[in-house]
């Protein structure tokens, strides 16, 4: 049922990614020199599809075709995660999507952003919302208290820019 509830959420979520985005775009956010990461799990970004194995399709939105990687582990740094989606446009690697449940693992995943990338820039006071850009990379996490989910989301800008 919590699955259920998450992917409901999902589209939530889906949504709020195309804002953020406009938004960064928008507000012309300046390139941090933080190191942005070649790749995750292994998969290089802009990598084409039919160089990952394991990989199983399982919804398009939009031009974005959405895959699950068999036997992924769902847990990063520790924290439990609910789901991983990986995003691809034109076949080619684009961003993740990473669902989780509960305020001990958003305390997680936070001190382990941190800790990776440093501090982020906060999106409002009371928000649980946190922004990292690089000159290739923007990477979110966000929680919701109220709902008790969150997401992070790692986006490779110049796969994003062709898919706007």
């Amino acid at each position: 049922r919590d699955v259920e509830r998450s992917r409901g959420l999902g589209d939530v979520y889906k949504r709020q990614i195309s804002i953020s985005i406009l938004l960064l775009f928008f507000l012309k956010l300046s390139a941090s020199e933080v190191r942005a990461p070649e790749d995750f799990r292994g998969i290089k970004w802009a990598e084409h599809i039919n160089n990952i194995p394991g990989m199983k399709k399982i919804s398009t939105q939009k031009s974005i075709d959405i895959y699950k990687k068999e036997n992924d582990k769902l847990q990063i740094n520790g924290a439990r995660v609910e789901s991983i989606e990986y995003y691809f446009n034109m076949n080619r690697f684009m961003g993740v999507y990473i669902i989780f449940k509960g305020i001990n693992n958003f305390n997680i995943l936070k001190k382990f952003k941190f800790n990776t990338y440093g501090p982020g820039k906060k999106r409002g006071y009371f928000l649980n919302s946190y922004v990292w850009l690089t000159k290739s990379l923007l990477i979110k996490l966000n929680y919701t208290v109220r709902t008790d989910f969150g997401f992070i989301l790692y986006c490779y800008l110049p796969l994003w820019e062709d898919f706007r």
